[in-house]
Formats: structure tokens, sequence, C-alpha cells
């Protein structure tokens, strides 16, 4: 803990603020948000120099809400939730996705993909991650040009993706 402080005392000299950011976070136990908790209690004699920010799944929200963590609540600042992607967004959010790896999605995704993508994952976007890198890695190994709608229905199934039957 001292050499901890001693870092973050140093970077605040440094002008840095420490960020310490937990992806996951639904899966630590209060004993474990009790320490970060007090990584945050850090400071000079004017301000904070550390700053802690929690990602993880809905449930995530649970965690922080048991009563043997008040404390924590009570320095929590900000809760914000990613909600689901309109078809525009997650279609830009592959192409984005891809030309940040150097390509070009209207290049190896067919057109007809892109509304699929969106509603087979309901715009979610680590299951547009998980479906289009499947994809375009069933492309490879089978020698397709591009992801298409046949690509995408192997993929669902390798995948075991299943929804509920509609009402």
């Amino acid at each position: 803990l001292d050499q901890i402080r001693a870092f973050f005392l140093e970077q605040h000299l440094a002008g840095r603020h420490v960020v310490i950011i937990v992806d996951e976070a639904q899966h630590l136990n209060p004993a474990a948000l009790e320490e970060l908790r007090l990584l945050s209690c850090i400071d000079t004699h004017d301000r904070r120099i550390v700053s802690i920010v929690l990602t993880g799944q809905p449930s995530l929200d649970d965690v922080v809400d048991d009563p043997t963590l008040a404390q924590l609540r009570q320095r929590t600042r900000l809760r914000q939730r990613l909600r689901p992607l309109e078809q525009a967004d997650t279609v830009e959010y592959i192409r984005h996705r891809v030309r940040v790896a150097g390509g070009d999605a209207d290049e190896v995704f067919a057109p007809e993909s892109f509304p699929e993508i969106h509603r087979l994952t309901l715009g979610t976007p680590r299951l547009i991650n998980t479906l289009c890198d499947t994809a375009l890695t069933a492309c490879m190994v089978e020698q397709r040009p591009r992801v298409d709608l046949e690509t995408l229905a192997h993929v669902v199934t390798e995948l075991g993706w299943r929804w509920p039957d509609a009402a």
C-alpha cells in the first residue's frame, strides 16, 4: 500500500491523475471493492489523486448496491449504462472497427449482412464483436470473400446462439 501511495503521489507531482479501470467488476466480492474504495481515499491535503472506474454487466448495480458497501456508494459519482445500438449505429460501429483494423467493412461484409448482424445481436456491442469476429474467421477458414447471410447463419449455429420464440 505504501508503494502504491508513493506511485500515486509521484504521478500527482508530475501533473498526472491516476485512473484505475476494473473491467468485469460485477465479479468482485465486497472485500475487493472495499480495498478499491480505500485506494480512492489516497489524496493530498487538497484533492483526490486517483479515480476508479468500475465497468461490467448490469449485475454490477446489484454488487455496488450491497448494504455492506455504503461507503463505496457514497463515493460513487456517476453510473452510466451502455444501451443497445440502433441499426445505423451498429453499421457505423462495424465500419469503424474494421477501418481501425485497416480494412473496409463494405468489402468484407455483404450489404444485407449489416441489418442481420443488428437483428441477431440486438445492437449489443459485445455481441456484435463476437458475431463479426467469428464470421470473419469463418470466411478466412472457408476462403470466402465476404460475410454474407449464409455465413452468419452458420456462425450463429456454431456459437449456439438461441432466442426465445416470439409470442
